[in-house]
């Protein structure tokens, strides 16, 4: 619903459908993957979690976190 624009992200964050899951691994024999294209600058971070992390944290929370590890991103 976030991505077709239908409800904001303050929205989605507390949308009782929020928690339904549409696709899963092992359910079907295949599952159709969301993939998009991104032209990638140097610096760039990407930050791969479950929802459980930004459930607890904001994007702002995230981006601080981010920020303060600076170059050194390891555990």
């Amino acid at each position: 619903m976030l991505f077709r624009g239908s409800v904001s992200a303050a929205q989605a964050r507390c949308h009782p459908y929020r928690h339904v899951v549409l696709r899963a691994l092992g359910v079907n024999c295949a599952v159709e993957p969301d993939a998009v294209e991104l032209r990638l600058r140097a610096g760039d971070v990407f930050l791969i979690c479950s929802d459980g992390v930004t459930a607890q944290l904001g994007d702002r929370d995230l981006q601080k976190i981010l920020i303060e590890k600076g170059q050194d991103l390891r555990p």
